[in-house]
């Protein structure tokens, strides 16, 4: 599937390190995800609760296009292979993983304030996350929020648990020579240039993997929020996992095709990261299995 997007879109980008684009995924799509969700909320071997006992759940799966034949499907034949090309400038587009959200109501444990590159084993090269909302997302129920620019911080902020409410940011300069700390994000947040918008369903937000965010928890007694996060990679991406990363917890299942690369190999070399748009061929890939 073919998409439009605005001229401006690939330096918006690189300016603010977050983006929304409007009307991007049909609604035949989204009802299927809706679908896949449900299925992988009750059966998936990978999936996780990472909110507090005794409020909705804060449910978290990744690699589900590995598990769903309909997430596999999308993230070939959405088009939003060609979009992360388009905003990243980049020739061939692979799939690095995608990660389901979803914070049922009363789900009140917040995402904490993070970059997402410090969680990912891989390191260099031309990657973002295209976040796909599965349900209208706001404030009330969830939605994210960005610190406009902060993809071009110099720091880079090691992982943590998403279990506990803190992190690392709460006690790391963000700027050179002192000045403003990360912790004001939640005491002064108006001293921060802050991106958040309410999106529906076919929406899209577009970010950088270093870009600091962060969500609340769903406040609403009625209102799911599901959502899926892919994951996309261009040029130059190699493989790293010489500190603590997502991916480190699925090492040894059968049921998981870990990569054999060596630290510092390029990520393309491993069939986990397939294709799924080409500029030249200017088609999604026909085939995505590992």
């Amino acid at each position: 599937m073919a998409l439009s997007t605005p001229p401006s879109v690939h330096a918006d980008f690189l300016r603010d390190g977050a983006i929304v684009l409007r009307r991007i995924v049909d609604d035949e799509w989204i009802q299927k995800l809706r679908e896949a969700v449900d299925s992988l909320m009750k059966g998936s071997v990978r999936g996780r609760n990472i909110g507090s006992a005794g409020e909705g759940r804060f449910f978290a799966d990744s690699f589900c296009w590995l598990q769903s034949e309909v997430v596999a499907e999308f993230v070939r034949s959405s088009g939003l292979g060609q979009l992360a090309g388009t905003i990243m400038n980049c020739d061939t587009v692979r799939l690095f993983s995608d990660q389901l959200l979803v914070k049922e109501p009363g789900a009140l444990k917040r995402t904490p304030w993070h970059q997402d590159l410090p969680y990912w084993p891989v390191s260099g090269g031309d990657m973002l996350t295209i976040w796909v909302p599965i349900d209208p997302a706001t404030a009330e129920n969830g939605v994210v929020t960005y610190v406009r620019g902060s993809h071009q911080w110099p720091k880079f902020h090691g992982p943590d648990s998403f279990t506990d409410d803190q992190s690392s940011l709460t006690s790391i300069d963000i700027t050179e020579g002192g000045g403003i700390r990360a912790m004001d994000l939640d005491t002064h947040p108006e001293r921060f240039d802050l991106l958040s918008w309410d999106v529906e369903p076919g929406d899209v937000i577009v970010h950088h993997p270093l870009v600091v965010h962060g969500a609340p928890g769903n406040r609403s007694s009625t209102d799911m929020r599901r959502a899926l996060a892919t994951r996309w990679f261009g040029n130059g991406v190699r493989w790293d996992d010489t500190r603590p990363n997502f991916m480190q917890r699925f090492k040894g299942l059968d049921d998981f095709p870990y990569p054999s690369l060596t630290n510092g190999e390029l990520a393309e070399d491993d069939r986990l990261f397939p294709v799924v748009w080409n500029r030249h061929s200017m088609t999604s890939q026909s085939r995505i299995a590992p």
